[in-house]
């Protein structure tokens, strides 16, 4: 808008100039003599000042806007390289954002993974570990009973000291193997009553969800039943409806025949009278 009025204010000034030079030149041409501004006097010089004003203050005019254009146009550019530069910023910083989240969340899925993976491999050694020490005390029991029996063989070859330790390794012993024993059922039991617990709670979701559904399908052809019932409802209201006014029409036309007649025939008594009068 600001461009096209500083188009319209420069039209008009070559217009005026144009129009001045014109007035110059008849006024010179009506003197009959060559012009000179420095010679001539009266309005002829007033009339070429006014004419130079008039140009220079176009020149000016036209460098001021040009100026103008040019401040403007460099500002505009200037305000869309710091766009720019603002935009490739806050892109560069989502993009960062999102990389850094995306890393995170694969770390975590990798730690997630080696635990799970170390936590089995534990159980693992731990269940093989727990074999190993039973079997171990196993071999242990056999082989102290077999001592003891080859040295119960001969009574006196064995102190009290000797009897009470070995009856004391043997405690100790049973001991050990019950604690490995214990500790391989239950962890059998905690396996088994886990297992059992989700399969449990696993049909209690399935359970839960038939249940749900078969409610949302109740509900739903109840709500059909509704409607259907209601379109019923407004069939026969309709159909009723219908009827009535089927009904009213023809008595209305009922009505107007039987108006009809009744006119037709006082119309034609007074005729019927006047005929047997003659």
């Amino acid at each position: 808008a600001m461009t096209e009025k500083r188009l319209a204010e420069c039209r008009d000034i070559v217009r005026r100039v144009r129009s001045m030079e014109v007035s110059a030149r008849d006024n010179v041409a009506s003197c009959r003599h060559t012009f000179d501004p420095s010679t001539t006097a009266g309005f002829l010089l007033l009339s070429e000042m006014s004419l130079y004003e008039t140009r220079l203050r176009g020149q000016n005019k036209r460098e001021d806007d040009q100026r103008h254009f040019q401040e403007k146009r460099d500002l505009v550019a200037e305000q869309r390289r710091i766009q720019g530069q603002r935009m490739k910023a806050i892109t560069g910083s989502v993009l960062a954002t999102r990389e850094k989240r995306a890393a995170d969340s694969f770390g975590r899925i990798q730690d997630k993974r080696a635990a799970r993976y170390h936590a089995s491999d534990q159980k693992w050694v731990q269940e093989n570990q727990t074999f190993v020490d039973c079997t171990h005390h196993r071999v242990e029991r056999d082989a102290a009973r077999a001592d003891r029996l080859r040295l119960n063989r001969s009574p006196g070859l064995m102190t009290q000291q000797q009897h009470d330790d070995s009856v004391e390794h043997e405690r100790r012993s049973q001991r050990m193997i019950g604690y490995g024993e214990d500790a391989a059922e239950r962890s059998m039991n905690v396996n088994q009553r886990n297992m059992m617990v989700g399969i449990s709670t696993f049909k209690k979701i399935q359970r839960q969800e038939l249940l749900e559904r078969d409610q949302v399908c109740a509900k739903k052809t109840a709500e059909t039943l509704l409607i259907r019932s209601k379109v019923d409802n407004d069939l026969s209201n309709s159909k009723i409806r219908c009827n009535q006014q089927k009904m009213k029409k023809k008595q209305a036309k009922a009505a107007m025949v039987v108006r009809i007649q009744s006119h037709e025939n006082r119309r034609t008594q007074p005729e019927q009278k006047i005929s047997s009068s003659n």
